[in-house]
């Protein structure tokens, strides 16, 4: 009897081991890390930030237009990174949205341009992208089998 027990686990653990999953794709994740931080004015450094209010909008009408499959968000409360600008070190909270996609030069150039057009619409130096390769990602749950 134990040996037969031992025999299923076996055979239970190599299924779950294998990764036998249905509508998967290869791609990447894409990760956007968007300061929120205004400085407004002559002064240095943060003096504002920009509002949830403008964020959503700026979700609303810029990033899911151009990937409506499908996104995250996650608040990050305290960032920094060096300004080119002033050459200080900036401290400010941040949003983090998260993509997984096929790695295609018509999605790379839609993240361009939403990097292009908030760093344009609040007035910001830059948007740091980290592009992971990924084996692939997987939708699973009921519908997909």
């Amino acid at each position: 009897m134990k040996l037969v027990l031992a025999v299923i686990m076996l055979i239970s653990l190599s299924f779950c081991a294998q990764g036998e999953y249905y509508n998967c794709y290869p791609g990447i994740k894409l990760e956007m890390y968007f300061g929120l931080g205004l400085n407004v004015g002559n002064t240095t450094g943060v003096s504002a930030q920009i509002t949830n209010d403008a964020w959503n909008k700026f979700v609303d009408d810029v990033i899911t237009p151009r990937f409506p499959d499908g996104l995250s968000v996650v608040d990050i409360s305290n960032g920094q990174w060096l300004s080119t600008t002033t050459g200080t070190i900036e401290k400010e909270k941040s949003k983090l949205l998260i993509l997984l996609m096929a790695d295609t030069h018509e999605n790379l150039r839609k993240v361009k341009e939403i990097s292009e057009i908030y760093c344009q619409q609040f007035l910001q130096e830059s948007v740091l992208i980290n592009k992971v390769p990924s084996e692939a990602y997987c939708f699973e749950g009921k519908g997909y089998y």
